[in-house]
This record gives structure tokens, sequence and C-alpha cells, in this order.
């Protein structure tokens, strides 16, 4: 059986292999929560015709497609991700979908390597607390901005009962408390659940009009089977893979049982997850 790195914190290169390694399925298994969610956050971030906007973590493009459709020809649309995987599905879709003011470029969030002022707007959606350099990522974002340009990210809330999967229950729990290393790795993704720590980083990185929800985003799945599947290809894949193949199985057995609470009187299952949406400005000049 494997365990997590020693220091408890997923680094670039970790992130990299693992996010293309589930590239091919990701956002593919007949799950809705990335798609709703992104709708959210192109909203907030009054996304509109004409608008030069950065994708931050764009995995397949969730918010990206979407968001290239509003700005139109006028507009443009810059996908970042760390992980090559999803660099290169990304590229693919756009090329699919005709979308020729898409641009999809390899590239760590910290340092974007984009130019300065040349955004509108700056989103990332499920992206940001994965991001161990997310201070330092955080101050580049308002870099990337024009005055007055707009940044909204969405956030997990992953403490019970909230999280990919209701954390009331035992299963997911119980693997996280039993694998060396799991507990304080998961502690480390939940860096923006702290009273007033991402005011303080964005205020401390120069944003004005910091505002800061919390809502629910459901997550819905046409079998159970669909839906514990669903979990190997985010960033829960951690914990899948520190498992050893028996106890692989039973954790999937588990989840499959507990699965069955959630589903609904038409069929589906649905689990509404608790999300923190950030939303701030770059001060404009007078």
């Amino acid at each position: 059986m494997t365990t997590p790195r020693g220091n408890a914190v997923v680094d670039a290169m970790d992130a990299a292999k693992l996010f293309t390694n589930v590239a091919a399925k990701y956002d593919r298994l007949g799950v809705e929560f990335f798609g709703p969610l992104a709708a959210r956050v192109i909203e907030l971030a009054e996304i509109s015709a004409g608008d030069d906007v950065i994708d931050i973590g764009c995995g397949r493009g969730a918010v990206l497609f979407p968001a290239a459709r509003i700005v139109g020809s006028r507009g443009s649309v810059v996908g970042i991700d760390i992980a090559p995987g999803m660099v290169e599905f990304a590229q693919q879709d756009a090329q699919s979908l005709g979308l020729g003011n898409v641009r999809v470029v390899l590239g760590d969030a910290a340092e974007p390597g984009l130019d300065p002022g040349s955004a509108d707007v700056v989103v990332g959606s499920m992206s940001l607390f994965l991001m161990p350099a997310h201070e330092k990522a955080i101050a580049a974002f308002a870099r990337l901005l024009r005055p007055g340009g707009r940044a909204v990210f969405s956030l997990p809330i992953l403490g019970p009962p909230h999280g990919i999967w209701p954390a009331g229950t035992t299963a997911m729990q119980r693997v996280v408390d039993e694998v060396d290393g799991l507990s304080e790795m998961m502690a480390s993704f939940r860096w923006s659940e702290k009273p007033g720590v991402l005011e303080d980083i964005f205020n401390t990185s120069g944003y004005t009009d910091i505002e800061i929800l919390e809502e629910t985003s459901p997550i819905t799945a046409p079998s159970a089977e669909a839906l514990v599947a669903w979990t190997r290809t985010l960033g829960a894949r951690l914990i899948w893979d520190s498992l050893s193949a028996p106890a692989a199985e039973r954790f999937e057995r588990d989840l499959l049982a507990e699965a069955e609470s959630l589903r609904t009187s038409h069929g589906t299952y649905r689990h509404d997850s608790a999300v923190r949406l950030a939303l701030a400005r770059r001060p404009s000049t007078t």
C-alpha cells in the first residue's frame, strides 16, 4: 500500500500527474457538478461580450467554453492548466467546438506566464484550493487584471457534512482516518475554510470589493456506480491511489451502499455540496 507524500501537501508535479491520468474521463461520466457551478462563476464574474478572460485550472473547459461563447469574436478566453493531459483534451475540444477565440496553455497558476493587465476577468472553478502556493497565485492573478477587472473563484467546503461526498457518512472518513498521511493531506486542502483567510489574502494582494459567499451546488448522477466512479476522476483520486486493492474494493462497496441514501424519487442520485465563492476586483485607476 502506498501513502501520501510525507509533507502532506500535493505539489505541482503531483497535481500535473494526477490530473493528466484522469483527464480522459474528467467531467465525462454523466455526473453534473462542474457545469452548473461554472455557470454560477460566470454569472458572478459578469462575463460579457468582448471581455478577455483567463480561466485558471481550466480542466476540460467547464468555464472556458461557455465563457468563450459569451465573449464572442471580439473577446478571448485563455485557459491555463498544470496538467498536460487536461491541456491536450481542452485544446482538442475547443477545436471540435469551433471556438477560435480559445487558447489553452500549460502552466503553473503561481507563475502563469501571461501578460500583466491582459484580462478583464480572471476565474477559477475548483482549482484554487489545490494550489500549495495559493497566496502567490492570488497575487499573480491580480497582476493579470486590468484596472477594475473582476476575479471569481469557487472552492469546496470539505468538512462534514459537505464536500464531494456526504462526509457525515462513514466510508470516506474511515479511509481518511486509517491511511497514514491522508488526514493531514485533506486538511491541507481546507486552508480556505479558516475564518477570514480568503479575505486577508485577497486584501493583501491588492484587491478591492472582496466578497465571500457560501452556497450549495448540486451533484447529480444517473446511478450510484457513476457517482462512485466520478470520485476517481477528482482530487479524491489521491484517496483511491493510497489504498491496496482489497482496501479499494471494500471502499467501493461501502460508497455504493452509502450512495443509496442519495437516491431521489426520480431514480437519480443527488448531493448538495457546499461551496465557497470568492469575488474581488482590481482597483480602478483614477
